[in-house]
């Protein structure tokens, strides 16, 4: 993605051309205005308009003069002719491919507002804007929106303020809602409030980034009677007890259905983190929970509720956090073990108070079978011996893992060893089957190369299927195997098979080796060879 400004008359004969780099246009109208052009703005808004490669719109410092202050200062921008103005954006509102407009520090009235009828508009960004009735009736006639992101201050007059959020609650495709440093007095939060409790409602998820507290309070009843909301995401550090206790009663609702908890950049202490965990507690609904950049927390009742029997973790990720002792990893491992069925992700970075001994701990849970788990990444592992080959000894019990990370973790040789047997232990053909066929990649930070024998097994395992994977490593790896072994009660097949085994092998030279231990191998051709000479 690149970012583009309209500087001279070359830029935007780039704009006309199509330039197939140019997909974040960038309109700062007062620069816009201050530059000597010869195209006309409206040539220049068509060429937008029929550009195919811009998919993001920034438009910045839009203020009509009745809106400008000793802030802002003069707009130049408003020095252009109405009807060049009216042909600039008129032409911009037929891109085909832009999807994403941004406004920033504009006052959404007057032409400006063709920008909602861009054909395929889905996400808009609105930070430091003022909203005026027509920009209202503008948002309402955005059908195709799925996203809004609301940052920093927003100028409403009390009738605009609650017509805007009524509007947003019309259309009923909006997933998406981010709100980004932004506040209201308490006692105007009813509209948006009544977006996310609609049963009309589509909105998916909500993202809370450095909001004032009364944001929270004020959406309390929308979350708590929401029954599409499924993701909520909370970052920054205003967050009190009476937020989190809104937290809380949405987790604990029968109505809504929250999948997705995600934590960042906050205190969790004592009473805190009580109301957390007596929200996961009282839920069944939470498949995915993310705590990172956690300041000060108070982890055992948060851990403890994930033992709730109601709940299938899906994913679970702790990323750099403060106060995560071995005393903590006893709980966390325990609800590993709880939900080892359902788990599929599990991401511990950063988590720089487990000692050694916690490590083993928690190497010991993540040996445990887990059938379903597809993601594990791990980041400054304390791990020493035990922990290194415990861990590596259950890689074998997963028969969906693909990827692991090892990111400024060292292993031991014998840790690497283990992950070899793990993913082809050659002791048998059964414990061969048994192996890991799924794991595709491990990934790892420091100076240690895999071995041979690790990248061929997954590459192997990348390449085919479980099953194909299999004898696959037989042929390569197992230098017990014998015609008798496969068909020892058909023994008038031996010779019937043989020669097709033979051929396949040689077909490749990569296999010749297995080739060759496979012939060593056929005691009864020499049985067969010696009679056949006696006779």
């Amino acid at each position: 993605m690149t970012m583009f400004l309209i500087e001279n008359e070359g830029t935007v004969e780039q704009i006309r051309k199509n330039d197939p780099n140019l997909t974040i246009l960038v309109l700062k109208l007062n620069d816009l205005a201050n530059i000597n052009l010869n195209v006309p703005y409206g040539a220049i808004g068509h060429y937008i308009g029929q550009n195919t490669s811009i998919q993001e719109i920034l438009l910045r410092d839009y203020r009509p003069p009745h809106a400008q202050n000793k802030d802002h200062g003069d707009c130049p921008f408003f020095r252009i002719p109405a009807q060049d103005r009216e042909a600039f954006f008129a032409g911009i509102s037929r891109s085909p491919t832009a999807k994403t407009i941004a406004f920033i520090g504009c006052s959404l009235e007057g032409p400006i507002l063709k920008m909602f009828r861009i054909p395929n508009l889905e996400y808009v960004r609105f930070r430091g804007v003022s909203i005026t009735q027509d920009a209202v009736s503008a948002v309402r006639r955005a059908y195709g929106l799925r996203r809004i992101t609301l940052s920093n201050c927003m100028s409403f007059d009390d009738a605009n303020r609650a017509d805007f959020f009524a509007s947003l609650n019309h259309i009923y495709k909006l997933e998406h809602v981010t709100f980004c440093s932004f506040c209201m007095e308490q006692h105007r939060y009813a509209a948006l409030s009544d977006m996310f409790s609609d049963p009309k409602s589509a909105i998916k998820e909500l993202r809370l980034t450095r909001c004032n507290p009364q944001v929270l309070r004020g959406i309390r009843n929308g979350l708590v009677h929401s029954s599409s909301l499924e993701v909520l995401k909370i970052s920054g550090p205003s967050m009190t007890r009476e937020t989190w206790q809104v937290v809380s009663d949405a987790l604990s609702s029968r109505v809504a259905g929250l999948k997705d908890l995600g934590v960042n950049g906050v205190s969790i202490e004592d009473e805190n983190a009580d109301a957390l965990a007596s929200g996961l507690a009282n839920n069944n609904t939470i498949e995915k929970l993310c705590l990172s950049h956690i300041r000060r927390a108070s982890w055992v009742p948060i851990l403890s509720s994930l033992q709730n029997p109601n709940l299938l973790i899906k994913r679970i990720e702790i990323s750099d956090v403060e106060g995560f002792s071995d005393e903590v990893v006893s709980f966390l491992a325990v609800a590993l073990i709880a939900h080892s069925d359902t788990i599929e992700q599990i991401f511990l970075e950063s988590c720089l108070g487990i000692t050694s001994a916690g490590w083993r701990l928690l190497s010991s849970a993540l040996s445990q079978p887990m059938p379903n788990l597809i993601q594990l990444w791990l980041e400054d592992a304390d791990f020493d011996e035990v922990a290194c080959i415990t861990f590596a000894s259950g890689l074998c019990n997963k028969s969906s893992l693909k990827s692991v990370a090892l990111c400024q973790t060292d292993m031991t040789p014998a840790g690497w060893y283990f992950i070899s047997k793990s993913l082809c232990d050659t002791s048998s053909l059964d414990a061969i089957r048994g192996s890991n066929h799924t794991l595709r990649e491990i990934l790892f930070s420091n100076s240690t190369s895999l071995s041979p024998r690790i990248s061929k097994c997954l590459k192997m395992n990348r390449m085919f299927a479980a099953s194909k994977v299999a004898r696959l490593k037989v042929v390569e790896f197992y230098d017990g195997i014998n015609i008798e072994s496969l068909v020892n009660d058909l023994p008038e097949l031996q010779l019937k098979i043989l020669p097709s085994v033979m051929s396949w092998l040689g077909s490749d030279c990569c296999r010749h080796t297995a080739l060759f231990r496979f012939v060593r191998n056929q005691a009864f051709l020499l049985d067969f060879s010696s009679s056949h000479v006696s006779l």
